[in-house]
């Protein structure tokens, strides 16, 4: 847990981590989600997550799905 002075907000990244950590999740699920995170973030040009709602995930999603879905040859 990170140790912040009083009234400032904890980091999306530090509260992911020690949301992870409570429920035991593996270091490697942890790197791979933070990666993750830190993509949707740059991808958006920087604004926090919490703003960007359903639209700016399928956004940033629907690429990534189609890729998937697209034959392979």
């Amino acid at each position: 847990m990170v140790l912040r002075s009083a009234g400032q907000q904890p980091k999306l990244l530090d509260l992911m981590r020690d949301r992870l950590r409570v429920k035991h999740y593996s270091m490697r699920t942890e790197t791979a989600y933070r990666g993750w995170v830190k993509w949707f973030i740059l991808f958006h040009g920087g604004p926090h997550p919490e703003g960007l709602g359903k639209r700016g995930v399928m956004h940033f999603s629907q690429p990534r799905i189609e890729a998937q879905r697209a034959p392979r040859g």
